[in-house]
């Protein structure tokens, strides 16, 4: 019974303060609007009603300017204290995706679908842990059920692609990478590959094709995911607002797009980067 109570009961607050809160990183020559909200985000950990809040404010913080392993900590903090929230394993995967332990990644993605399994993308990452660390079995069932929740989606579709093309079944690969680039045509992992496929299949003119079908396209190099878009209102790294500019268009989000873009000249980002993408917003927006 013991045992049962000590399982159940909420950790306190404060404890879970002391053990994961992480060290401050070096902050010399950062934004003054970054040290303060980081300095107000300290203050309130000292009060106990925006103890989580606070430390919230904190882990979003430094996700969203780099400062990874605090990050890491506080999400570690946070998914301890409310342990059926899926957010903070999925933030979890997201940060170390680029880790080598891709055990430890798919275990958080794992979590976070078995907590939301509704979140479809959460399936997506799940497969690139896989592949990455050679389960291409696996791999492929999570992109199915990727495919499942977002039918339409082509990056499953392309990954699909990739993972037949591993395992050397190039048909198949070549229709899933044909299928991805009929659905979403600016893709450039299928501007990549699929060229490579259709010169393993002897079709030298549509590996030629291929090749050129992705000339003139803006492509599109990574996945933009919804549940991300709010670290830019934590970002104050120019090159990286620049990014989510770029990502708030693609998205329709044009008023936001623009407002990222003046953000990105305050942090004294070269003027021709912010013009160029500028001059893509105005496109869009007069058509």
């Amino acid at each position: 019974m013991v045992r049962q109570f000590e399982k159940k009961a909420p950790r306190p607050f404060d404890k879970l303060l002391v053990e994961v809160l992480p060290e401050i990183p070096d902050l010399a020559g950062w934004p003054t609007a970054f040290l303060e909200r980081l300095e107000a985000a300290h203050a309130g950990l000292e009060d106990g009603e925006l103890q989580r809040s606070s430390l919230v404010e904190l882990a979003y913080l430094y996700h969203a300017n780099g400062f990874l392993q605090q990050a890491q900590a506080c999400y570690l903090g946070l998914e301890s204290f409310e342990t059926e929230n899926p957010r903070w394993p999925y933030l979890l995967g997201v940060m170390t995706s680029d880790r080598l332990d891709k055990a430890s990644v798919a275990t958080h993605f794992a979590r976070a679908i078995e907590l939301d399994p509704t979140n479809s993308l959460a399936y997506l990452r799940l497969g690139h842990a896989y592949r990455e660390g050679g389960l291409l079995a696996e791999a492929r069932t999570a992109y199915g059920y990727r495919l499942l929740g977002s039918p339409d989606d082509a990056w499953a579709m392309a990954y699909l692609g990739v993972v037949a093309w591993l395992e050397e079944r190039l048909p198949e690969a070549r229709d899933w990478l044909e299928k991805a680039k009929g659905a979403t045509p600016r893709l450039s992992l299928v501007y990549e590959v699929l060229p490579e496929i259709y010169q393993e299949l002897e079709d030298y003119e549509a590996a030629k094709a291929a090749r050129l079908a992705g000339d003139g396209l803006e492509l599109v190099e990574e996945l933009q995911d919804p549940a991300l878009s709010f670290l830019a209102d934590y970002c104050y790294i120019a090159d990286r607002l620049l990014e989510f500019a770029e990502e708030a268009r693609r998205a329709g989000e044009l008023d936001r797009a623009l407002s990222l873009l003046e953000r990105a000249m305050d942090q004294d980002l070269p003027s021709s980067e912010v013009l160029e993408e500028l001059s893509k917003l105005v496109r869009e927006i007069e058509e």
